[in-house]
């Protein structure tokens, strides 16, 4: 397992999506952090140098007292316009949560995607339900005519297939193998059913809902 987490009974499928995604940051500041560390532009995208070090642009040079001097502007980019609003009144409050929680987001989101995470999004989707968050950390938009809209208190999800083809298929959408013991104790926390495996001389559910 990618992650051990705890999601205690009780919960919706969307609680349940968002700490399987975000972990310790399930209030809206940490999700908002997260999604802002998650869609942060890596370096080929100019926002450091070759050695690392934050890039600027040479907007304009002027001359002064007979020396020429450079001045320099830094970047303009939406992610930077994101993280200033979150950090710059923290340092007018001297407040060191969102900084703290911008370190726990770089930690989670390396660590994202996690099996329950895509368990849950395909059982949604196999039920005909828009998944609560997408990789990133935004909420999914239902459109007309697609996915339906997950119900606020809804806490089951029925897929029609056996437990060992649904581990398999998230075994394939998370790139790593599966135990199989595991596995069935998470989809038991997470409230996700299956058919009975015929091999196994079960029956089929007869009330299954997709």
């Amino acid at each position: 397992m990618s992650r051990k987490q705890n999601f205690p009974s009780g919960k919706s499928i969307e609680e349940n999506s968002a700490r399987a995604l975000f972990g310790a940051l399930t209030d809206r500041v940490g999700q908002k952090i997260f999604s802002s560390v998650a869609l942060w532009p890596d370096s080929e995208k100019g926002f450091t140098d070759s050695l690392g070090n934050y890039a600027k642009i040479v907007r304009w040079t002027a001359k002064r007292k007979g020396r020429q001097q450079r001045f320099t502007e830094a970047r303009v980019h939406r992610a930077i316009d994101t993280l200033l609003e979150i950090l710059v009144p923290a340092l007018c409050r001297r407040d060191a949560t969102p900084f703290k929680l911008f370190a726990d987001a770089i930690e989670a989101t390396n660590e994202a995607n996690s099996v329950s995470f895509h368990a849950l999004n395909l059982a949604c989707e196999l039920n005909g339900y828009a998944p609560p968050f997408n990789a990133v950390g935004e909420r999914s938009a239902a459109e007309p005519g697609e996915l339906k809209r997950l119900p606020k208190n809804f806490s089951a999800l029925p897929v029609a297939m056996s437990e060992s083809d649904f581990r398999r298929k998230i075994e394939a959408f998370s790139s790593q193998k599966i135990e199989a013991g595991n596995f069935h104790r998470l989809c038991q926390s997470l409230k996700i059913t299956f058919l009975k495996d015929r091999r196994k001389g079960g029956r089929p559910s007869r009330k299954v809902v997709l």
